[in-house]
């Protein structure tokens, strides 16, 4: 029953769903997120404190440093966009958006600015890992 995310059976009952729930969260690598969000930061020359701080704030930098955050985590796997936005103080909508407004800044980037952070997050989060 713990490996069984809850969207799998319609027909539980609440409380099957609710333990369920609890136990497909209990298995997200918080370690990996944490490691991510701290190579965001550095990809963007932020402090993760601020960033952390300021989730409230709609700042284009702390903006920014949140979608690139739930691109990789979406793209590299590591949980799913609510266990991503819980950790943020998100919502998984707000992930979603983030995602694709990132990759709407990567498609239109002139500067190589975004895909510069991206590869550098990318790196900084790899060298992490080892």
């Amino acid at each position: 029953m713990n490996k069984i995310p809850p969207y799998i059976f319609a027909g539980l009952s609440k409380e099957a769903k609710k333990q369920s729930a609890l136990n497909f969260r209990r298995t997200t690598n918080h370690k990996q997120l944490k490691d991510l969000f701290v190579s965001c930061c550095e990809a963007w020359d932020l402090d993760v404190r601020d960033v952390l701080e300021k989730h409230k704030t709609r700042k284009r930098e702390y903006v920014q440093v949140r979608q690139l955050y739930c691109l990789l985590a979406k793209r590299k796997k590591l949980a799913s966009l609510s266990v991503i936005g819980e950790f943020i103080n998100k919502d998984h909508a707000t992930c979603i958006h983030g995602v694709k407004t990132y990759q709407n800044l990567l498609n239109t980037d002139r500067s190589q600015k975004f895909s510069n952070a991206l590869a550098r997050a990318n790196s900084k989060f790899v060298i992490r890992q080892q």
